[in-house]
């Protein structure tokens, strides 16, 4: 996966199609590389999709007064949560997140300068927690603004560290007007809270995703059973390698996936509709 970043013109040169130019030129760049993905957080939804790229991350935000935040008593006692910079909780972070990255939502290997970067970037605290063999189970990464608690970042191992690490958050309901929560999972949780009419939650969309090299793209996707061929026909102006029409197939667990421009197309997509769709479970990949 290649991201794109901090995309910007001069004042005095904008309108003129250079950052068309070169977000064309490093799509095809990341083509030749052998990049799969890209991933981007779009000022403009709307002015992305004209280069391919679609919605297909959204999160959820939670928000509670103080004064609803509920007592919470862990079931799971021992060990400790410590409270630290981010930076300096990262040597516990790094490893807790990569060991958890393939099962979360747009989870990535992250590189050494990207958490460097991130600790620059934000003015962040975390809760470690530490079981009581003085392991790290999960973390809880903060920002602390005026009246306002946000978490931004919440991972638990294992129930302790997840029990542990909620006390330890909505204790700062006594300090705090307000507490908020950004989940990157859509799926509604406030259910967990007893009264839910306590918490607002608000969907947002969030980063948008794209498929670079589609070819590499079905090979690596995970279907969860074999299927018989299917023909889909493929519209992408920006990477025409990628356009045309595709045999897709499932055998005995090996997916095959190669053009044939004299099979008739049963679906249609572009390069969009397809991203999109394949955000969703496997299973849905042909619906």
């Amino acid at each position: 996966m290649n991201g794109i970043g901090d995309v910007m013109s001069a004042p005095e040169d904008s309108g003129h199609g250079g950052a068309g130019t070169l977000l064309k030129a490093a799509l095809q760049e990341m083509y030749d590389r052998n990049v799969t993905l890209s991933y981007l957080a779009p000022f403009s939804y709307r002015y992305y999709r004209r280069f391919g790229y679609e919605q297909v991350f959204n999160h959820i935000t939670y928000t509670i007064a103080h004064d609803h935040v509920p007592a919470y008593h862990p079931q799971h006692q021992g060990g400790r949560v410590e409270r630290m910079s981010f930076a300096a909780a990262l040597l516990s972070i790094k490893p807790l997140y990569a060991k958890k990255a393939q099962n979360l939502p747009g989870g990535m290997m992250r590189e050494d300068w990207w958490w460097d970067y991130l600790t620059l970037k934000n003015r962040w605290d975390a809760g470690v927690y530490f079981g009581e063999d003085g392991q790290a189970q999960g973390y809880a990464v903060y920002e602390r603004s005026g009246a306002e608690m946000t978490v931004h970042k919440l991972l638990a191992n294992t129930p302790a560290a997840f029990e542990q690490l909620m006390a330890f958050l909505l204790k700062h309901g006594n300090t705090f007007q307000k507490l908020r929560y950004e989940s990157p999972h859509s799926q509604y949780a406030g259910d967990w809270i007893q009264e839910p009419y306590a918490v607002s939650a608000v969907v947002t969309p969030y980063m948008m995703a794209r498929i670079v090299d589609l070819q590499d793209f079905l090979n690596r996707y995970p279907f969860t059973q074999d299927f018989a061929p299917v023909t889909i026909a493929v519209e992408d102006p920006v990477l025409p390698v990628n356009a045309g029409v595709w045999q897709l197939s499932r055998t005995a667990g090996q997916t095959t996936a190669e053009k044939d421009a004299n099979a008739a197309p049963e679906l249609t997509f572009t390069i969009q509709q397809l991203t999109k769709r394949s955000w969703a479970p496997p299973h849905c990949m042909r619906s």
